[in-house]
């Protein structure tokens, strides 16, 4: 082969080295497993460019347009002197039906440098998914029968389950009388009864559900009746 062939073979196939390994590249997959409190978080390190290693994670925040400097919070899964390496990172304890946007990111340069994939959203499941509170029966001048439905524990093992209620509005379990039906490992409807009412008073209750540590606590709608 002439030189000059051999040549043009060796800057053609350095620019194309050049090209494919310029800068880092990542994706931003799809989130899953998304539920009341959490979301498993997907990305993809696709290349990793010229400086190596490179550090690759994820950016999340309430509000759209997340970077390393608005980011609300953030995690570095890991580093690599290689590309196509799928990673991701499971968040807990999120505020229920909230929305997120995240994305992920390849670092180099002692964190100087920063490589985004594209912004995705989610939204955590909202409390209407997993408990409703029924509306009483059984209703006479002293006493009724207060209804509950566990609808779907998604990632939560193991509940406990019941109502609060009062003569006054409630929003949470300090606000009354807190009633514990049972423990629940899936979809269960209960019910309570209330003796020793008072006649043509107004009582408001909420059902509710907690976790075993008693750390996360939903609540059904508040809803009312008045004894006869």
């Amino acid at each position: 082969m002439p030189k000059s062939c051999s040549l043009f073979l060796l800057i053609l196939l350095t620019a194309c080295q050049q090209d494919e390994a310029d800068k880092p590249k990542v994706e931003t997959k799809s989130v899953a497993a998304v539920g009341l409190t959490k979301a498993s978080l997907q990305g993809e390190l696709i290349e990793v460019g010229p400086i190596k290693p490179v550090q690759y994670g994820f950016f999340w925040s309430t509000r759209a347009g997340v970077h390393a400097v608005s980011a609300e919070g953030n995690v570095l899964v890991g580093e690599s002197y290689e590309g196509e390496i799928a990673f991701a990172h499971e968040l807990v304890n999120l505020p229920p039906d909230t929305e997120f946007f995240v994305r992920a990111f390849a670092a180099t340069n002692g964190y100087t440098s920063f490589y985004y994939g594209d912004e995705v959203s989610f939204r955590t499941s909202q409390p209407a998914n997993y408990l409703r509170t029924l509306p009483a029966q059984n209703i006479t001048v002293s006493s009724a029968e207060l209804k509950g439905e566990l609808v779907n524990l998604n990632e939560l093992t193991s509940v406990r389950y019941g109502f609060v209620w009062s003569t006054a509005p409630v929003t949470s379990l300090l606000d009354g009388n807190v009633i514990i039906v049972g423990t629940s490992t899936g979809p269960v409807s209960y019910t309570a009864a209330l003796n020793t009412l008072q006649g043509n008073e107004t009582y408001y209750y909420r059902a509710f559900l907690s976790n075993e540590s008693g750390t996360l606590v939903i609540y059904g709608d508040q809803l009312s009746f008045t004894t006869n």
